[in-house]
């Protein structure tokens, strides 16, 4: 896929995840969305605060990559590295990587903080995506964020960010799809 299709894709699956997360927890209140569906299961708040973790790291390196990547890259593919590739795979839908402790939630977010914060952080998203027409993503390579001696690509990131958050949006929809049955 081209780079500019593959970043209408990352804009079109960005706005869709909004749209989901948003339909699985407006009208609902904080005490619903505070609520574990099990001991040592995580609440959608949590769930999202898990994100917020997440995307903080990644959003202000892959702004600062694109502000600084050259802008001549020809109508190149849009290629996932072998480890993006991979880590892809593990923290998406049907992914089982478990998260490191550093992000973990803590037991009771500010709902209405890290919603905020998590629809901002998407903005962002959308924003770099835009921000990055005419640079060649798979050329351009960041520090994961995490795992310092990882090189990642510019695709690599788009899509880890993603899969990650469609696999914990899908999460979110299920725990309060459990608590509106009869």
């Amino acid at each position: 896929m081209q780079v500019d299709d593959y970043l209408a894709s990352i804009t079109e699956r960005t706005t869709e995840l909004t749209r989901r997360l948003d339909a699985a927890v407006i009208g609902r209140s904080p005490e619903d969305l505070l609520r574990q569906p099990s001991a040592g299961v995580w609440s959608p708040a949590q769930v999202v605060e898990h994100l917020v973790i997440t995307n903080r790291s990644y959003v202000p390196v892959m702004r600062a990559a694109i502000d600084l990547a050259p802008r001549d890259y020809g109508g190149s593919e849009a290629k996932l590295s072998f480890i993006g590739r991979t880590i892809a795979k593990m923290a998406g839908p049907g992914g089982n990587a478990p998260a490191p402790k550093f992000l973990f939630p803590t037991n009771r977010p500010d709902v209405d903080a890290v919603l905020v914060e998590w629809r901002e952080q998407h903005a962002q998203i959308l924003e770099i995506a835009v921000a990055a027409k005419g640079v060649d993503l798979s050329v351009v390579k960041i520090r994961n964020p995490f795992v310092k001696w990882v090189r990642l690509n510019l695709v690599d990131c788009f899509e880890i960010m993603t899969v990650h958050t469609d696999r914990h949006v899908g999460q979110i929809e299920d725990r309060v799809a459990v608590r509106d049955m009869p």
